[in-house]
């Protein structure tokens, strides 16, 4: 962590078995960017993502200098919308 620059990157893998929907929910929007593998995605607190069969990147971008102390929630929700993506959050590296 380099507290020098206002930005932090996290990521997070999800391992999908079933391609479809997944609900993303974050905590604030505030000073953060999101791409899913390597492509931007909108950012709101709650966005249904569509996930490809295998392995997903989402990277989450944090400038702190706008979000402050607030900190990063991010929770991978079962979509309300069919086809219902099957999926299991396995960290990131």
């Amino acid at each position: 962590l380099n507290l020098e620059k206002p930005l932090t990157q996290a990521i997070a893998f999800v391992d999908v078995t079933q391609a479809g929907n997944v609900q993303l929910k974050l905590n604030s929007v505030k000073g953060l960017k999101v791409w899913q593998n390597g492509s931007p995605l909108p950012v709101e607190e709650s966005t249904q993502l569509v996930l490809p069969t295998g392995r997903s990147q989402l990277t989450f971008e944090v400038d702190r200098s706008l979000r402050g102390d607030l900190g990063l929630r991010v929770e991978f929700q079962k979509a309300s919308v069919s086809p219902e993506g099957r999926f299991k959050v396995v960290g990131g590296p």
